[in-house]
């Protein structure tokens, strides 16, 4: 990840995450020639750069990898200035009044400051809750896609838990695999409550794919060596046991925002609430309303999935939220906190 030239101070804007949000808040902000820097505490891309492919992005009839989309997003924005750090993992933030200017401090000491903040840090994927999870967890257990080999699935006997499109992307990829078997396995009661229909056709028209509704990993298994065997399942049928050699888990997640608390007001699940979701007491001017993406706090703002009111889970409702929080941030910065380099764009 390129890191060259990175200053410590005084940024107009930092964005905390680098998935579809937090890349396309930056980008934006770049474009008008505003200087940015992207944090994040790990790999750049978010949870989008573990998908094998992303296929209801407009423009790619053949549909694009998370880690292709990625490397575009970067490519973009170092094109227009943009600046990346990582891994800088934020633990809070402070701000000057008097100045009108945030610390942002890692969780290693280190502090950046800026005039602005936007919030694209995402959301956690959440652990399988059965009898050894834990103990599989990278011995057959995994979160999130499989590596993008087919020649590791080849000839197996694979399981998919969950019932999103994160999920039924890994079953299809896997299914693509030479003489390989899927197990899908979904708690709902119908692929529709959470899938596209897209999605569904696919699952469909897959031979080697067994879409197990209202089923529920019990217990993942395994040999007295720890390798993974398979796991045991609850559905309509009552118990039994399936065997595979590993097992995805893409089961939802909670939003990354604990660091925040006492920050910006946040709902009883942890999302940052904004905008038009903001109790009238929680906004402290009175000179006015908050921007489009602005949290409690004047000058942080929020895009992407740890927004609350973010339903549409799919990268072009993220990118398209960090474009809202970009220019956002932009108005903030004009008409709240001009900083010395607006003030050069703006004269020259």
């Amino acid at each position: 990840m390129p890191q060259t030239g990175i200053q410590k101070v005084d940024y107009p804007v930092i964005v905390i995450g680098s998935g579809p949000a937090g890349m396309n808040a930056a980008n934006a902000l770049a474009f008008e020639g505003i200087s940015v820097l992207v944090v994040d505490g790990s790999a750049p891309g978010g949870q989008a750069n573990t998908s094998h492919s992303i296929e209801n992005i407009l423009g790619f009839p053949k549909g694009i990898s998370g880690p292709e989309l990625t490397t575009l997003l970067i490519q973009t924005g170092l094109r227009d200035g943009v600046q990346y750090l990582m891994p800088f993992r934020a633990n809070r933030v402070r701000y000057d009044e008097a100045s009108c200017i945030f610390t942002i401090v890692g969780e290693d000491g280190e502090s950046l400051t800026c005039r602005a903040i936007i919030i694209a840090t995402g959301v956690q994927l959440r652990l399988l809750k059965a009898i050894n999870a834990a103990i599989f967890y990278r011995r057959g257990l995994e979160y999130g896609s499989p590596e993008q080999h087919r020649e590791l699935w080849t000839r197996m006997s694979v399981g998919v838990m969950g019932g999103g499109n994160a999920a039924a992307q890994a079953a299809m990829f896997l299914s693509s695999c030479e003489g390989t078997k899927v197990h899908l396995c979904v708690r709902g009661e119908s692929l529709k409550d959470s899938m596209s229909a897209r999605v569904i056709k696919h699952l469909n028209d897959a031979a080697n794919v067994d879409v197990l509704l209202r089923t529920e990993v019990l217990e993942t298994l395994g040999d007295e060596n720890l390798n993974f065997t398979g796991v045991r399942v609850k559905g309509p049928e009552g118990e039994r046991v399936i065997n595979m050699q590993s097992l995805h888990v893409h089961i939802g997640a909670k939003p990354h925002t604990d660091w925040l608390s006492g920050c910006v007001e946040l709902d009883p699940k942890g999302y940052v609430l904004a905008d038009s979701f903001l109790p009238a007491s929680s906004w402290p001017l009175k000179s006015r309303p908050p921007f489009e993406r602005e949290t409690s706090h004047p000058g942080i703002f929020v895009a992407g999935d740890a927004r609350f009111g973010h339903d549409v889970h799919r990268v072009q409702t993220a990118s398209s939220d960090g474009v809202i929080a970009g220019a956002s941030a932009y108005k903030y910065l004009e008409q709240a906190c001009i900083t010395p380099q607006l003030l050069e764009k703006k004269t020259a």
